[in-house]
């Protein structure tokens, strides 16, 4: 798990600007780590704005997301980068979700 997470961080902090954004999270929900294939979530979700190889075979789909705030409406969408970490048998592990610094604050 530790180094599923620095994985991730580190492929988060080599992210460039990225192009488009999910804003569904009813689709981000649909996805099942240890059963979503990749091709499968590029279905549902569209081409990640990045994909990062790791040396182990072990890879991450990098995507921008920009949600409701579902606890309150009202308040700004949530903002950040989706990581979500697949097996060398393209079966998606996590998913790893990263705030963007001062998003969804008043």
């Amino acid at each position: 798990m530790k180094s599923r997470l620095l994985l991730a961080a580190a492929m988060l902090l080599s992210l460039p600007a990225l192009a488009g954004r999910l804003t569904d999270a009813d689709k981000l929900n649909q996805l099942k780590p240890g059963k979503t294939t990749a091709a499968q979530t590029v279905e549902l979700l569209g081409k990640p704005n990045q994909e990062n190889r790791s040396p182990d075979g072990r890879y991450a789909y990098m995507y921008e997301f920009d949600l409701p705030n579902q606890a309150d409406p009202s308040q700004p969408s949530l903002q950040g980068v989706a990581a979500l970490l697949f097996s060398t048998g393209n079966v998606l592990e996590d998913v790893q979700m990263f705030k963007k610094a001062g998003a969804a604050k008043k």
